[in-house]
């Protein structure tokens, strides 16, 4: 077996003991519950990926919350979008996004 297939096993088997947590069914609420606190570790995970490491304060630059959004753009929109960015980034100064917003967001 492959190290990846390995690895692959392994995450399905701890993603499963956590969703089923020793139960042998689960209801929609459950699992529902369970999804939303994924995603919202998810978004904490992101979040401290992109803050200000310069100042090690926490906080998003207001630029790099605006090129996380990238990802969501249609690859032929991504000049004008980046143009975009450019063009407002002076005015953005040295405001910054906070989990909160972010999250919200």
């Amino acid at each position: 077996m492959r190290a990846k297939d390995q690895d692959f096993l392994a995450t399905n088997a701890a993603m499963t003991e956590k969703i089923f947590a020793g139960r042998e069914n689960i209801n929609i609420d459950d699992f529902y519950k369970l999804k939303h606190e994924i995603l919202e570790s998810l978004w904490h995970y992101e979040y401290y990926q992109l803050h200000d490491f310069e100042t090690n304060d926490y906080k998003m630059k207001a630029e790099d919350f605006a090129k996380s959004l990238l990802i969501f753009m249609p690859y032929n929109k991504y000049n004008q979008y980046m143009a975009e960015i450019d063009k407002h980034l002076a005015s953005w100064g040295d405001k910054t996004v906070s989990i909160e917003e972010y999250i919200t967001f």
